[in-house]
Formats: structure tokens, C-alpha cells, sequence
């Protein structure tokens, strides 16, 4: 991680030219992120969210960000204070969202929220739904965003608008060998959660591609399976 240090002013030029930066690699990304968030971006606001977590609330993160953003400004203007709507839709707050921000365009140019992934292609991000409102996101004029990939095929996960428009990654490759510490704790259930729904999955599919006379045999087997459960195969 000490090799990459020297970059960091990079890195913050890059952000402010307007690029988005995707980190990608061989180990953990995780504490690079954090060491050049807390040493080199100090004078911005951070929001962190972690896509290795199943269980995200996208909602709470643009009401996140939006209230960091008024903090930011609020020393500069004397407005009446932010109050979050989070009786808004997460469309509707992603649209207040960027005309929010995008007001104060002339008067805080320099100024912006940075919004940390890691991990964008976990579990947590994985759907559509979840990378298209992350790229609405990052489009929005007064946010950087920094992001790190692990899976091979995490480019998939996005379309050439989303790569060049609104995510507007800056790639780095940063192999740091560094183990998934955190990271590591969910993947084990994530893992086994998987295997098993794909097996499912699988089971299905072969035993509709059966006869009706085999799918009759499958079932009287797993019915007698179902009523002796404690009875062992010979």
C-alpha cells in the first residue's frame, strides 16, 4: 500500500478533472481507499458504503450524501436548514437530488460529496436496478465517486453510457495482495447462499426436462424421503 501513496495527489486531480476512479486488482482495496480518503481528501465529505453487504438501503445513501452536501455549504450560506424527504420515492429523491446540487453549480464549483464502494460488483449491487441508480449518482455535478472491483466480469455490470457518461471511471490497477479481512467475514454465507440457490435452480431445470413418467418416479421418491427422514440409504 506504501508504493501507492505517491499517487495520491494524482488521484485527487483526477477526481476534481471530474472522473469517477475504479480500482482494480489482486487483494483488498479496502484500506488503500480509507488511507487516501482520510490522509489526502480531508477537506471534502466522505460517504462509504460497502456492496460486500447484502442488505444495503440505497435510499439512506442519497439522503446521506445530500445532507453531507449541506453540511459542506452550509458555512457559506445561510439557508434554512436541509431537511431529508424520506417520504420521497427513490426516484424522486435521486431527481431532487441532482437539482439540488446542480443549483449550486457556479457558486461551489470546486466543492464535492465523495462517495466511496467498495466493493460496487458484491452481492449488494448486484441487480440492475442497483447500478443504474448508482450511475444517476455519480452523474450528479457535486459527486466523486471511488469504487473497487474483484470480480472478473464486474465490467458487465454496466453499458457504455454508464463506463463513459455517468460513472466516468478513471481505471487504476492497484494489486495489493492485501487479504479480505473484512470482506472475508461475508463471503463464506455468501457463498453457500449461492451454491445453494443455484442448485436449486439446476434441479429444477433437469427435472423438467424429464419425461412425464420419470418426474412421476422423482416424485414418489422425494415424497418417501419427506416421510422417512430419519432413515438411512443403503
Amino acid at each position: 500500500m506504501e508504493s501507492y501513496k505517491a499517487s495520491y495527489p494524482e488521484w485527487v486531480f483526477m477526481l476534481r478533472s471530474g472522473f469517477g476512479f475504479l480500482m482494480y486488482g489482486f487483494g483488498s482495496k479496502k484500506p488503500l481507499i480509507e488511507d487516501f480518503a482520510s490522509t489526502s481528501l480531508t477537506e471534502y465529505s466522505v460517504v462509504v458504503i460497502n456492496g460486500y453487504i447484502q442488505s444495503i438501503n440505497l435510499k439512506q445513501v442519497v439522503v446521506a450524501i445530500a445532507e453531507v452536501w449541506w453540511d459542506q455549504i452550509k458555512a457559506k450560506r445561510r439557508n434554512s436548514p436541509f431537511q431529508a424527504q424520506n417520504h420521497l420515492t427513490l426516484d424522486l429523491l435521486t431527481i431532487f437530488l441532482h437539482l439540488w446540487m446542480g443549483k449550486r453549480q457556479a457558486d461551489d464549483e470546486k466543492s464535492f460529496v465523495c462517495l466511496i464502494v467498495n466493493n460496487i460488483d458484491g452481492p449488494g449491487f448486484r441487480e440492475p436496478e442497483s447500478q443504474l441508480l448508482l450511475a444517476r449518482i455519480a452523474s450528479c455535478i457535486h459527486i466523486r465517486i471511488i469504487a473497487s472491483i474483484d470480480h472478473v466480469n464486474a465490467p458487465l455490470l454496466w453499458d457504455k453510457k454508464m463506463v463513459h457518461t455517468q460513472f466516468n471511471w478513471y481505471w487504476y490497477h492497484v494489486p495489493t495482495f492485501a487479504p479480505y479481512m473484512v470482506e472475508g467475514v461475508f463471503f463464506p454465507l455468501i457463498l453457500a447462499h449461492s451454491s445453494t440457490a443455484q442448485s436449486a435452480k439446476t434441479a429444477a431445470i433437469v427435472l423438467q426436462s424429464l419425461t412425464p413418467n420419470a418426474q412421476s418416479v422423482f416424485r414418489v421418491l422425494a415424497q418417501y424421503q419427506l416421510s422417512h427422514p430419519d432413515e438411512e440409504g443403503k
